[in-house]
């Protein structure tokens, strides 16, 4: 908080402003920050949404033509395959450590990128790796590609640090960076917002190898330019809907 005192010196009034630590003022800023957290509505995130309750208000949906129709949590909330995608990952938040000698799927308490991305699209509900993926814990970054064609996506934008203003991550968004594998490479997911406003989870190295952080949720645009702004290729969901 801010206080005032004043001082009186050959007739004039001198007022002097110093910030002081009030720890009741601090605990009502943190509940009333703590009470607009959160993540953002599935409508702000993935704004098709209005589009389909429009059609299940108007009784246009026709259920038949989407099989793949996501389910609904015990609270009614969309339950979509991009959800569990990303849930994965929340869930592992202080569990993880970064390592590419481990697992690198988690099961063992170390993941590194590629291989985490590999066991939670799996675990979502992709078809299952191949069996060399599987035998060394998940793909590459390169290698992952087909797999994420043959599992929904589309590789709908690729660049380089000249032309990417031109990407506006959205919702749901594979990203990956670089064409090299190992250290050199990274693959994440775009799992809030959108624009310059989206947040991007990864299992990652941002803390440098830090025990139980591997994984870690950032800006998308500050981690580009941290990561000097590498080549990238975007593998969007053909249906952020399915099931």
């Amino acid at each position: 908080v801010t206080k005032m005192s004043k001082q009186s010196n050959n007739g004039k009034v001198y007022c002097y402003y110093k910030e002081y630590y009030d720890p009741y003022t601090a605990q009502e800023r943190y509940e009333k920050s703590r009470s607009n957290c959160g993540r953002t509505p599935i409508y702000q995130s993935s704004p098709e949404i209005i589009n389909l309750l429009d059609d299940l208000m108007l009784g246009e949906f026709d259920f038949k033509d989407h099989d793949k129709f996501e389910s609904l949590d015990s609270n009614g909330a969309l339950y979509s395959f991009t959800r569990r995608t990303i849930e994965w990952f929340l869930n592992r938040e202080g569990k993880l450590t970064y390592s590419m000698l481990g697992s690198r799927n988690g099961t063992d308490g170390t993941a590194d990128c590629s291989g985490a991305m590999t066991q939670t699209l799996w675990s979502a509900g992709a078809s299952a790796p191949v069996a060399s993926a599987q035998r060394w814990g998940g793909y590459n970054t390169v290698s992952i590609r087909p797999w994420l064609i043959q599992n929904g996506y589309s590789n709908v934008f690729n660049g380089t640090s000249s032309t990417a203003s031109s990407y506006s991550p959205q919702y749901g968004d594979i990203v990956i960076w670089d064409d090299a594998t190992g250290g050199d490479g990274h693959i994440l997911i775009i799992a809030d917002g959108s624009g310059s406003g989206a947040t991007a989870l990864s299992v990652c190295y941002y803390t440098e190898g830090e025990e139980g952080t591997a994984v870690q949720e950032l800006n998308y645009n500050y981690y580009y330019n941290y990561a000097e702004s590498p080549s990238f290729h975007v593998y969007r969901p053909n249906n952020w809907l399915r099931a």
